[in-house]
């Protein structure tokens, strides 16, 4: 799925240097999680929505983060403009520049959110993977 979806997007990576699952609970009085960047080389984030949801969006915020700092991920205690929102959608795959900071927004209760996640190593400079997949 992954190498079929960048292809079909003209997405070159690597090689995939993270790969997760992550699920997401309800967390009272948090409206996303921490604005974060999940690695500090220039990647590409890929998600493959296991669930779906009609309020807990993926938020990628309008703040990119320079990778001059070895010490790993980066994340960012308040909150940014928000650049974009992707409802997640069972099955639906969304790709963004690793550099963004993002979260996502809590699920209501009683609801999780599935999403995996790949981090693609690329070595095209970053500023041409700006546009969001």
């Amino acid at each position: 799925l992954v190498d079929k979806f960048c292809e079909k997007h003209n997405l070159k990576y690597k090689k995939v240097i993270r790969a997760c699952l992550n699920r997401n609970t309800h967390v009272p009085g948090y409206v996303h999680g921490d604005p974060h960047v999940d690695f500090s080389l220039d990647h590409i984030v890929l998600l493959i929505y296991l669930s779906s949801s009609s309020i807990s969006s993926t938020l990628v915020f309008d703040k990119v983060q320079r990778f001059d700092d070895v010490n790993g991920c980066y994340f960012a205690p308040q909150t940014f403009p928000i650049k974009k929102a992707v409802m997640p959608d069972f099955g639906k795959i969304f790709a963004f520049n690793g550099r963004y900071y993002h979260s996502s927004m809590t699920p209501p209760i009683g609801e999780d959110r599935i999403a995996c996640v790949f981090n693609l190593l690329i070595d095209k400079p970053w500023y041409r993977y700006l546009g969001f997949s």
